[in-house]
């Protein structure tokens, strides 16, 4: 699936990350492939934020992250977000 699909309409995304293709999903940096959207959020006993050059490492192809996070600051990848942290990775997964 494309990231312009998972990401929704209101993803704001140049034609080039839109149209990158996403094979699968993980919240878990350990088990992220090639392609894979790795969503870095926020828990209660730490950031997924800080996996995410562990995800980079495995080949990620794009971040979900919440809005405004610095994590997002100088990074190469497409980055997808809301404002509320853990909301979008339900949409994301129901589109997937």
């Amino acid at each position: 699936m494309k990231l312009g699909a998972l990401a929704g309409r209101d993803a704001a995304l140049s034609d080039a990350f839109a149209r990158i293709k996403i094979t699968g999903l993980t919240a878990d940096s350990r088990e992220v492939k090639p392609g894979f959207l790795f969503a870095a959020l926020p828990g209660t006993q730490t950031d997924g934020a800080k996996f995410i050059p562990q995800a980079i490492g495995g080949g990620a192809a794009a971040l979900l992250l919440p809005e405004g996070s610095p994590a997002a600051c100088g990074l190469e990848l497409p980055v997808i977000g809301g404002t509320e942290p853990h909301r979008p990775p339900a949409g994301t997964a129901a589109r997937f």
